[in-house]
């Protein structure tokens, strides 16, 4: 028996697994980094909790029709044919040969349960998805930390502006606005900077008017920007509000 065939079984096994890993790797906007062999690790862990549950929801389903998965068949064409169970193998590969479409569905309804699954911890906050992931400690975690400190704050309110400037057809314009999130790339690097009552007018020219971009929110792209200067103010209460 080739190990090509249960390969392929494993890999159609593996692929809930892959896609609900892909998706739990995910902490926020960061990705968490894993070596190969960890990735390999998580992602036929995730295949096995997600079979666990589908297979068990469908054998609810398949008990009522009066039929049931072949586990046996499953393992054994999962595992190569070794020894003398030919026999054995050969009833295994015929249960697959048998229903096609059933088998086919039960892959095509895994891969969806684990992308419902998926978007399910997607709907989790932020900080729920990076304590879950115990991804605090991660290289791009902690890169992005600092950026973080621009529009969160645990102690007191602040408001913090953005001039930037920006190369457009060889010509340079200073953007001007009001940070309201910063958004990462995998790697914990700022992609996207969305700005508020964002205004813009040439940078060489004083005298040049200011123009009012009129949107809700504006987004610069990190790696358009030749020069960024960032201001952060912090919000005290008035002193009427203090004694009162």
């Amino acid at each position: 028996m080739s190990i090509a065939f249960p390969a392929v079984v494993l890999f159609f096994l593996a692929l809930p697994g892959i896609i609900l890993n892909r998706k739990l790797s995910t902490a926020g906007d960061l990705r968490l980094k894993r070596g190969v062999t960890e990735e390999i690790a998580a992602s036929l862990l995730a295949a096995v909790v997600v079979h666990l549950i589908w297979a068990s929801l469908v054998s609810v389903v398949l008990h009522f029709a009066g039929l049931k998965i072949d586990l046996k068949a499953v393992l054994m064409l999962a595992s190569g044919h070794y020894g003398d169970k030919s026999l054995e193998f050969d009833r295994s590969l015929k249960s697959l040969a048998d229903y096609p479409w059933q088998v086919g569905m039960y892959l095509i309804l895994s891969c969806v349960f684990a992308m419902w699954l998926a978007g399910c911890f997607q709907h989790l906050s932020p900080a729920m998805k990076t304590w879950l992931l115990a991804a605090e400690d991660e290289p791009a975690a902690n890169r992005f930390r600092s950026w973080r400190t621009f529009t969160n704050s645990d102690s007191t309110p602040i408001i913090t502006t953005i001039n930037a400037i920006v190369e457009i057809a060889d010509t340079a314009y200073l953007y001007t606005g009001v940070l309201n999130e910063i958004f990462p790339d995998e790697f914990g690097n700022p992609a996207y900077f969305e700005l508020v009552s964002a205004n813009r007018r040439l940078f060489r020219d004083d005298s040049s008017p200011t123009v009012t971009i009129p949107r809700n929110s504006f987004f610069l792209k990190w790696s358009e920007i030749i020069t960024l200067n960032i201001q952060s103010y912090s919000l005290q209460p008035a002193e009427d509000d203090v004694q009162a």
